[in-house]
């Protein structure tokens, strides 16, 4: 489970690239194709556990590697290695 700093860090992460990219949390969850109430919860550090396909959709529609946004290790079932 992540701790708190992990998912503030998270919050961070996310909303600077989302204003960097100009974009408002409803553009980039259209763009990503996930429900604006995920992005939201995601930058207040909320206890959320997005799945990884989540995670990259998020990623690549701020143009970013997963791990630019989301540094912080994935539970093995999250994992994009497992079979």
């Amino acid at each position: 489970m992540a701790s708190q700093s992990d998912l503030q860090r998270v919050a961070v992460n996310l909303k600077m690239a989302r204003q960097v990219a100009q974009l408002t949390q409803q553009q980039l969850a259209r763009r990503a194709g996930v429900d604006v109430a995920l992005i939201s919860r995601l930058e207040r550090g909320g206890r959320v556990r997005p799945s990884y396909a989540s995670i990259v959709k998020i990623a690549r529609a701020l143009h970013l590697a997963p791990d630019e946004l989301f540094p912080v290790p994935l539970p093995p079932a999250l994992s994009p290695d497992a079979a």
